[in-house]
C-alpha cells in the first residue's frame, strides 16, 4: 500500500453512506437539517483538474440544498503536526473546483462550496482554519482591519480533528461501522506497535462485528486488516487470534488471507527487484512476470475465477500498469474498475 492512509480513506468515504455520516457529524445542525441528503452524489474524478487528481484522498460530493447545488469538498490530512498553510491550499482547490464548474456550466450561477478537513495526527490541530488568519494585519487599527476584510478573500474550513477526540467519543460516533472504524484506525492504529494496536481490536469488537453485516462489509473489513498489517506489522498468528476473539472466525480467517496476500506481493516484488545484475530487458521481464502472478492471484481471491481475456490482459501488461492495477484491488468493486484505462 504505497499511500495506505489515502487508499483507506478514499475507498471507505467514497461510499455515500459513509460520506453522509462523516458530513452530518461535522456540519452545523441547521445546515444538516436543510440539506436533502437523499440527493447526495459523488462528483466524478474527471471533473477535477490535473492537480486535484493528484490529491489521492480528496473527495467531492454534490447535494441539493434549498433548491441549489452545494458542493462538499472533503480533505484528509495525516500530518504529525498541523500545517498552518492547509487552509490556503484548500482555498486554492476550491477556486479550481469553481473554475471547473464554470467551465462545464457556463450559464449557471456558481454553486456553494464547503470544505471539510479531516485531521489525524499525534497532536490536536493548532493551525488556522480561516484564510483571514494568515493575513498580516500587524498593528493596524481595528477600523482599517475591518475595512480591509471587506476586500480580502475569505474561506473557513470545517475541521474534524480526530486527534482532539478521545477514543471513546470517536467510537460512539453515529454512522456505519466501516466509517467509524476507519477513523479509529487512522487515529489510533496508525504506526503503532502490536502491543498497543491489537488490544484495541477487543475494545472495538462491537464495531468489528457490525461491519460484517453492512453492504460491502467483508471487503471493508479486509481493507482495514490490510491497513493494520501495513501499519502495525503484527505476527500473523497473534493477529488471527485477536481478530477471531474480537469479531469471530470469519474475521480471523480473513486476517490470514490478507496477511498471505500482502506477504506474497511483497515477496514477488522483492524477488523481481532483486534479480541479479543483468540485461535490463531481461530484468524487466522477470519483474513483470512476478507482478503478473501475484496480481492474478489477488484478482482470483477478490472476484473468483477470471475470464480468459482478463488473464491475457494481465499477462501482457508491463510492470507500471500491473502495479497500478494491484493498488486498485483495495477499493475496486468490479474487475472493470481494477482494469480501467
Amino acid at each position: 500500500m504505497a499511500t495506505p492512509h489515502d487508499s483507506l480513506f478514499r475507498a471507505v468515504f467514497g461510499d455515500l453512506d459513509n460520506a453522509r455520516s462523516l458530513l452530518q457529524a461535522n456540519l452545523p445542525a441547521a445546515l444538516v437539517a436543510a440539506v436533502d441528503w437523499s440527493t447526495l452524489q459523488r462528483v466524478p474524478v474527471d471533473f477535477f483538474d490535473e492537480d486535484l487528481r493528484k490529491r489521492d484522498a480528496d473527495l467531492l460530493f454534490a447535494v441539493q440544498f434549498r433548491g441549489r447545488v452545494l458542493l462538499l469538498h472533503v480533505v484528509v490530512e495525516h500530518k504529525s503536526g498541523a500545517d498552518r498553510w492547509v487552509v490556503l491550499q484548500t482555498a486554492g482547490y476550491v477556486i479550481r473546483v469553481l473554475e471547473r464548474w464554470h467551465h462545464v456550466h457556463a450559464r449557471e450561477p456558481l454553486p456553494l462550496v464547503l470544505s471539510v478537513v479531516v485531521h489525524h495526527g499525534d497532536r490536536p490541530w493548532s493551525a488556522p482554519v480561516r484564510l483571514s488568519e494568515l493575513f498580516d494585519f500587524g498593528d493596524l487599527e481595528p477600523e482599517l482591519v475591518a475595512l480591509l476584510r471587506q476586500y480580502l478573500p475569505e474561506l473557513a474550513v470545517v475541521l474534524d480533528d480526530l486527534a482532539a477526540l478521545g477514543e471513546a467519543r470517536l467510537r460512539a460516533r453515529a454512522g456505519p461501522a466501516a466509517a467509524v472504524l476507519t477513523l479509529l484506525f487512522l487515529q489510533f492504529v496508525r504506526a503503532q506497535t502490536p502491543e498497543v494496536a491489537l488490544p484495541l481490536l477487543l475494545a472495538w469488537r462491537d464495531l468489528l462485528r457490525r461491519i460484517q453485516q453492512e453492504p460491502a462489509g467483508l471487503q471493508r473489513s479486509k481493507m482495514l486488516t490490510w491497513y493494520l498489517i501495513d501499519q502495525v506489522k503484527p505476527d500473523d498468528e497473534a493477529l488471527r487470534r485477536q481478530l477471531t476473539e474480537a469479531a469471530g472466525p470469519i474475521a480471523g480467517e480473513n486476517a490470514m488471507t490478507s496477511y498471505e496476500e500482502l506477504m506474497s506481493r511483497a515477496e514477488a516484488r522483492g524477488v523481481a527487484r532483486g534479480v541479479a545484475m543483468g540485461e535490463a530487458k531481461g530484468e524487466a521481464r522477470g519483474e513483470a512476470k512476478g507482478e503478473q502472478t501475484v496480481l492474478l492471484r489477488l484478482l482470483t481471491r477478490r472476484f473468483g475465477p477470471l475470464p480468459a481475456d482478463v488473464e491475457a490482459r494481465v499477462r501482457q501488461a508491463d510492470t507500471a500498469r500491473l502495479e497500478l492495477w494491484a493498488d486498485r484491488v483495495l477499493e475496486a468493486r468490479t474487475l472493470d474498475e481494477v482494469l480501467a484505462e
